[in-house]
């Protein structure tokens, strides 16, 4: 502490505060460290997690820390390993203490008294002594721990075993971020929780998502009682979960999160109107649809209403989910109010601008072109790291990507979405803007391409493919001194 404080005494006012502050904090928390188990001191070593994990999301080659200087990445990674050093210590220190009252607790509640005899008659059932309390009354009983609460303690520590699990997709994932979101100023503990976990898992592999929805629901049932979630339906991303009051019929508030549904699948006709008159107004009203009703099938305007109203909806529930802001191709996270307002307005224009060239009939081409600038738009939301191919993520892009077939196949062009996981470095340089893409994770396990952010089209029937339309995509950086 007080190297820290020497060293800040040519600081400027407001660091060479933080500093001080921070020398205090540090030091109360080294004090709860060295206390006993207690309840505080757990909540302490849970606080001191969560900030791990913040920590952990600062990755130098990655935006927006590309640019920060080398020392104050190595900080950083070395305060989050030092971090990670404290809270394994904290947690070992408190194991054989716990073990050990458990112990006491086991023997006084099972030994009898020494050279006492027994009241009760030989062949008769012996009597249970009472459990003594921390209190010493026997006539106290403990009280029941309160469902939420222990809801709540249950969600965090699966989420934190979902996030250690799957570090890949979901390194820096931190499911408090999700608090104030969903419309509600304080939400409660299970659905800050419950909702975060099911937003999380929609970026990981099909199976893995399911087995962990499942988990999920076992803990709401096993805490609060009643029916079993609903956690079959694929349109729904975060099922409802209902309160304890709920359960048992009495007054109380009818769910602790509701449900969100957003349908992957549009192909059948009541599906993709129902989602395009779903859309809030703005939207039918930048793509000019007046009545949903009156539109045939193949006009292009329904699947933009619904997935433009699908995309503004997942970019206010999920506080995890960044945006590409063109034309800088830089990462933005949405969380932020100014970044969804730019969001926004890019979708609005190019809503506009495409829905224009399909009511003047301008050509085939035009009509592409500003077909495929709203596809960047809406397919350029994403997660850093990148979702998982199969993911519902992946899913939901892809079919994003598969509206601009039709226009593409009128010019020559199909979409080459599926078998972007599968690319070598030809079809790379073939049907992408090479220097327009991102950077993404690095390692011989990874695929070249990790993501697509505007879909590549390729020309139909021709011997070297090659694009009129080429994409942008998220792609493995080259080894280093290549």
């Amino acid at each position: 502490m007080e190297e820290i404080a020497t060293t800040s005494a040519d600081m400027p006012a407001g660091p060479r505060d933080a500093v001080g502050h921070w020398n205090v904090f540090a030091k109360a928390v080294a004090d709860v460290l060295g206390s006993g188990p207690s309840a505080s001191r757990s909540t302490v070593l849970h606080a001191l997690d969560a900030c791990h994990r913040e920590l952990n999301k600062v990755q130098p080659h990655h935006p927006p820390y590309e640019r920060d200087p080398a020392e104050t990445a190595a900080r950083v990674a070395q305060a989050s390993i030092t971090l990670s050093l404290t809270i394994k210590a904290g947690h070992t220190a408190d194991e054989p203490e716990l073990e050990r009252e458990t112990e006491v607790e086991r023997t006084t509640a099972t030994r009898p008294e020494p050279d006492v005899e027994p009241e009760t008659e030989p062949d008769s059932p012996a009597e249970p002594e009472p459990v003594l309390t921390t209190a010493g009354d026997p006539e106290a009983a403990a009280p029941e721990p309160d469902p939420m609460d222990r809801l709540a303690q249950r969600l965090g520590e699966l989420c934190a075993e979902v996030g250690k699990k799957h570090t890949r997709h979901l390194r820096g994932w931190r499911h408090a971020r999700s608090r104030a979101r969903f419309g509600a100023a304080e939400p409660p503990e299970p659905a800050v929780a419950w909702n975060a976990l099911h937003l999380a898992l929609l970026r990981l592999p099909d199976a893995d998502c399911r087995v962990w929805r499942e988990k999920a629901a076992k803990t709401a049932q096993e805490c609060l009682g009643g029916p079993l979630p609903a956690h079959e339906d694929p349109a729904v991303i975060v099922p409802a979960l209902r309160g304890p009051e709920a359960q048992s019929g009495t007054d109380g508030p009818d769910f602790i999160a509701r449900e969100v549904a957003v349908p992957l699948d549009l192909s059948d006709a009541e599906a993709l109107k129902k989602a395009a008159a779903g859309a809030r107004a703005e939207v039918l009203d930048w793509v000019g649809v007046v009545d949903v009703d009156a539109l045939e099938l193949d006009d292009l305007r329904l699947l933009w209403a619904a997935r433009a109203g699908q995309a503004l909806n997942l970019a206010e529930i999920d506080p995890e989910l960044q945006a590409v802001n063109y034309p800088h191709r830089e990462l933005v996270m949405l969380a932020e109010q100014r970044h969804q307002i730019a969001y926004r307005l890019a979708l609005k224009t190019h809503l506009q601008g495409a829905a224009k060239a399909h009511r003047e009939k301008q050509d085939d081409g035009s009509q592409l072109r500003s077909a495929h600038k709203l596809d960047g738009v809406l397919g350029g939301l994403l997660h850093w790291p990148t979702a998982a191919p199969g993911s519902w993520w992946w899913q939901w892009r892809r079919e994003v990507s598969l509206i601009l077939e039709p226009l593409a196949r009128s010019v020559g062009h199909e979409v080459v979405f599926d078998q972007t996981s599968e690319w070598q470095k030809a079809e790379l340089e073939n049907c992408t803007t090479i220097k327009s893409g991102l950077g993404g994770e690095r390692g011989l396990d990874e695929r070249l391409v990790q993501w697509v952010f505007l879909t590549p089209l390729r020309r139909i029937g021709v011997a070297e493919p090659q694009t009129d339309f080429p994409g942008r995509v998220v792609r493995r950086p080259d080894p280093a001194g290549t």
